[in-house]
């Protein structure tokens, strides 16, 4: 069982910062998922099912009753799969993102090379146009994300990511 996400190759975050440098128009934003685990669910496999006891605090009240066991529907913090699988639901997600700047639809396409890197093109370019533009990029890191590009286009991923 895999129990780790892709994390951004330091060569991509310097491909990305070069390119920001070299574009006086973009610039870079960051942003976290909040309670972003909670998003990812957990494996239908019996074997890759997981139970816990609730914390005793909530047997101490009586919210719960002693010797209960709970199956996870969700990943959570602390739980050693819980990156990976956060990792697939996120990047899933982001492949289906369609965002809209000035009228037109863009989407995100995820580096074959370095799965981390993401870059932003119009939504009709074919996969390898090789005439392809490149409107930003982003970068992530388990739940953070890094976002190239001109403050408009920035500004548009950020709001489709939060609505995610």
């Amino acid at each position: 069982m895999l129990i780790y996400t892709a994390n951004i190759d330091i060569t991509s975050i310097r491909l990305v910062l070069s390119e920001v440098s070299q574009n006086e128009t973009w610039g870079i934003s960051t942003m976290d998922v909040k309670t972003a685990f909670l998003n990812a669910d957990m494996p239908a496999e019996p074997a890759e099912q997981v139970y816990v006891a609730p914390p005793a605090i909530f047997v101490h009240f009586g919210l719960v009753k002693p010797g209960t066991i709970w199956k996870l529907n969700k990943a959570v913090y602390g739980l050693r799969q819980s990156p990976r699988l956060w990792g697939k639901e996120r990047d899933k997600q982001l492949r289906e993102l369609r965002i809209v700047r000035n009228r037109k639809r863009l989407k995100l396409m995820q580096s074959s090379i370095d799965v981390a890197l993401w870059t932003l093109t119009k939504d009709d370019d074919e996969l390898f146009d090789h005439k392809r533009e490149t409107l930003g990029f982003l970068l992530t890191y388990v739940d953070d994300f890094l976002i190239a590009g001109t403050r408009v286009t920035r500004n548009a991923v950020e709001e489709e990511i939060s609505r995610m």
